[in-house]
């Protein structure tokens, strides 16, 4: 992240460092543009999953869109933890990284919803604990998948989350 400068990406571009500048003022501004792209990227394989699954397979699919599990995704995970990084110190940004957990955490919340959707009685603290819970999983597995890939690569992490879910996910009587 210290590296990355607007000279550096208008190198990489193949344009002036002027051209770019006149998109991003700064590297908060160009950080914000990668992530927002990355965000656009990573929603629209979580709705695709909204289209394609339904009930435990759903929620399954949705978190298992977003985990390291590629190339593609671990390229996501790095940008995020950078960008984790940047906003811990600069607060206009986590501001907007507070904005992409709320809506994150909407969808995974509904997700959830439908997964338990044909299980009577179902209260809504049990659907938010859960959704939590998944919250903490998906970025467990997503920082244990970036630093430890040998050790917790794609199996182990599709085989976590199908183990999480049978704890959390209420069942049929």
């Amino acid at each position: 992240m210290d590296a990355l400068t607007i000279r550096s990406v208008a190198r990489e571009a193949g344009c002036s460092p002027g051209a770019l500048a006149h998109y991003f003022k700064s590297k908060d501004d160009l950080l914000i543009a990668v992530q927002r792209a990355a965000g656009e990227a990573s929603v629209a394989r979580v709705d695709g999953c909204f289209l394609e699954y339904e009930g435990r397979a759903l929620l399954e699919a949705v978190i298992l869109t977003v985990l390291p599990l590629d190339e593609v995704r671990r390229g996501e995970w790095r940008l995020w933890l950078a960008y984790f990084a940047r906003a811990a110190e600069e607060p206009h940004l986590a501001q907007i990284q507070h904005g992409y957990y709320l809506n994150w955490r909407s969808s995974l919340r509904r997700a959830y919803v439908l997964a338990c959707g044909s299980v009577p009685g179902v209260k809504r603290a049990e659907i938010d604990r859960g959704t939590d819970a998944t919250m903490a999983l998906i970025q467990g597995l997503g920082v244990l998948g970036m630093f430890e890939p040998a050790g917790i690569g794609a199996a182990r992490q599709r085989r976590l989350v199908r183990e999480h879910l049978d704890h959390w996910l209420p069942r049929l009587a």
